[in-house]
């Protein structure tokens, strides 16, 4: 059994303790610091999402892996404003929107491209000054 299946077991068994479907969940494979070699393994293997911190990364990966249209990117790092206009149209979700201004430079950049971009919002809502969020 190869680590992907037995990933893929693992996250039948707790969907299916905690009443969800399988099929409902992301398996995303963060892919900071690997090669792209090694990016087509995981694809291979059964991996469809990877998620990258930074954007210059990313961009390498996507240039030389955009043959394989069935890799799905989401970037899920810190995102800087002045970096957005490079991913818009090429990921798929973007996991961390934490203020106002970002957003709106994702929405201009979007409608510009005319593309939806995917985001989710981060949220603090212990409202610590030391962590990032809306």
């Amino acid at each position: 059994m190869t680590n992907i299946s037995i990933i893929n077991e693992k996250i039948k068994t707790a969907a299916l303790k905690s009443g969800r479907n399988f099929s409902d969940i992301t398996l995303l494979a963060a892919s900071k610091t690997r090669t792209v070699d090694e990016i087509v393994q995981a694809a291979r293997s059964g991996v469809k999402v990877f998620g990258e911190n930074y954007v210059q990364e990313f961009l390498q990966k996507f240039e030389a892996l955009e043959k394989y249209k069935e890799i799905i990117w989401h970037i899920i790092g810190r995102l800087q404003k002045n970096k957005v206009k490079y991913i818009i149209g090429k990921v798929d979700l973007i996991h961390s929107v934490d203020d106002l201004e970002l957003a709106k430079v994702i929405q201009k950049h979007s409608a510009a491209k005319n593309v939806v971009s995917n985001v989710l919002i981060e949220v603090n809502l212990a409202e610590e000054k030391t962590k990032g969020g809306i």
